[in-house]
Formats: structure tokens, C-alpha cells, sequence
């Protein structure tokens, strides 16, 4: 898929990080509480009037594009509770994922989600033993 440099995949809805998420950008320089937001035991990117944190409005740009997070490289293949793998059709260029792309980043995506949950449930459950 080649991107149009819209933005509306960097205002989309939230973007869980995984561990390695953070250490590739933090070795950018980047302090993870700048570009981070924890919701309960899961950690978001931080947005910024609407935007990622990363985002260029004016060069509608990623200032990390080779960093970025693994769901921003899988876009505009999303996951969808009670749906699972999907492509984002907010995405003008949505029409150009094929079922090859779809399935294989789905793939790819439900492998990251689920390590992101695994963590999310492990940190839950030493909260409740404090």
C-alpha cells in the first residue's frame, strides 16, 4: 500500500504499545513519559490535539516513520473487538489492501495484541497482590 500522507491513520483511535515499542523509540533520545499515556495497565501513545505525538501537521509526516510502532507499520490493517482483523476504510488508500495483506498483517497484529494484553493482565494481577 503506498501512503497519500493524509494523517487519518495518526488520529485514528488509540495505539497500545508494546515493550519493544517504547525501546525503539526511546533510542531516538525520546523520554517514554513524552510520548506516552498509561491507561490502566496499558500504555498509549500520547496524542497531541487530536494527533499522535509524532505526527507533522505541517509536513502531514511521522518525525519517527522507521521507529514508529508496530500497529502504525501494520496499518490500515486495525483490530476490531468481536471482529478481529480488519482494514481501516477511514484510510483513503484502504481499497488497495488485498486478502494476502489483510490476513498476513492480521496475523501479525493479533501476535502483537496479544503480547501487549499478556503484559497488560500480568501487571493487573500484581496490582491486586499489593
Amino acid at each position: 500500500m503506498k501512503c497519500i500522507r493524509c494523517g487519518k491513520c495518526c488520529s485514528r483511535a488509540e495505539v497500545l504499545l508494546s515493550s519493544e515499542d517504547i525501546t525503539r523509540i526511546e533510542s531516538l533520545g525520546y523520554d517514554k513519559k513524552e510520548f506516552t499515556v498509561r491507561s490502566g495497565p496499558f500504555v498509549k501513545l500520547r496524542k497531541v490535539d487530536g494527533y499522535c505525538y509524532f505526527f507533522d501537521p505541517y509536513e502531514k509526516t511521522c518525525e519517527i516513520y522507521p521507529y514508529r510502532p508496530l500497529s502504525c507499520r501494520l496499518y490500515p490493517v486495525i483490530y476490531v473487538l468481536g471482529k478481529g482483523p480488519s482494514v481501516d476504510q477511514r484510510c483513503p488508500m484502504a481499497y488497495t489492501v488485498s486478502k494476502a495483506e489483510l490476513t498476513r498483517k492480521g496475523r501479525m497484529l493479533e501476535q502483537h495484541l496479544s503480547k501487549i494484553f499478556k503484559k497488560a493482565r500480568r501487571i493487573y494481577l500484581a496490582s491486586l497482590q499489593k
